[in-house]
């Protein structure tokens, strides 16, 4: 019975130390990311120029090989700042309903509302006071990174609470 027991909890510490170990380095992640995001809010602005616009279609295979397909749109842009110009790329990815097979209506309107939330972001652009050659675009919602720092930090204390457990009986 007693080899049972120490099976039981060395099967136990094989399964919520990865647990622990990678709730604990997507919480580190996650919170670098909002500091990030913090620091970045208090950058000046500058005007930027597009240049161009383009859409990119990708495709590549996921899960069991099936290929997907999704589209870009990609803008280039350039910015002055203390009489040096310079330029940049970004790349927002177009929600198309439908998947990788959506109706052409579909896939164009996604495309148009994908091209009009690049242009609303591109009348001034955060610049990195320490790097101008740097821009920054904060792509993921606030909340959402403060529920994925939460959630990361919920499985770390459930996974130290069972390890504590196995360690204390």
């Amino acid at each position: 019975m007693q080899t049972m027991d120490g099976l039981f909890r060395f099967s136990l510490l094989l399964l919520f130390v990865p647990v622990l170990l990678g709730a604990v380095l997507g919480a580190l992640v996650t919170w670098l990311g909002i500091r990030r995001r913090t620091a970045i809010r208090s950058w000046p602005s500058v005007e930027a120029n597009i240049l161009s616009g383009e859409v990119e279609e990708n495709e590549h295979r996921g899960w069991y090989f099936v290929k997907t397909r999704t589209w870009d749109f990609v803008i280039e842009y350039e910015y002055a700042h203390a009489g040096r110009t310079y330029r940049s790329k970004v790349r927002l990815l177009a929600d198309v309903p439908g998947g990788s097979h959506p109706e052409p209506q579909a896939l164009e309107d996604a495309l148009a509302r994908a091209r009009q939330r690049l242009l609303d972001r591109l009348v001034t652009v955060p610049l990195n006071p320490d790097d101008p050659s740097e821009t920054a675009w904060p792509e993921e919602n606030p909340g959402r990174a403060w529920l994925r720092l939460t959630l990361f930090a919920l499985a770390a204390l459930e996974s130290l609470a069972v390890l504590a457990a196995i360690f204390s009986s």
